[in-house]
């Protein structure tokens, strides 16, 4: 499965998880042995964005870890 999941690495997907029965989509950033990393983007809302004297800048992306045996389904999006 490592495999085949690698083959879409910086690809846009959508995943259908076990736990909670949602889609979820993002890109597939990292690969492991029994997981990946998918890269989710904020877009809608930033914490940073109510305090303009915060200097930090916030990319507003977030990171999810998902173990292959949560993985239900994985659509690549085009």
């Amino acid at each position: 499965m490592a495999f085949r999941l690698r083959q879409l690495l910086d690809c846009d997907v959508k995943i259908v998880v076990d736990d909670d029965k949602k889609e979820i989509e993002g890109k597939i950033v990292f690969v492991g042995t029994d997981f990946i990393e998918l890269l989710v983007d904020r877009d809608h809302e930033c914490d940073h964005d109510r305090h303009r004297d915060h200097k930090k800048d916030c990319d507003c992306k977030k990171v999810f870890l998902f173990p292959f045996d949560s993985i239900k389904f994985i659509k690549k999006l085009d």
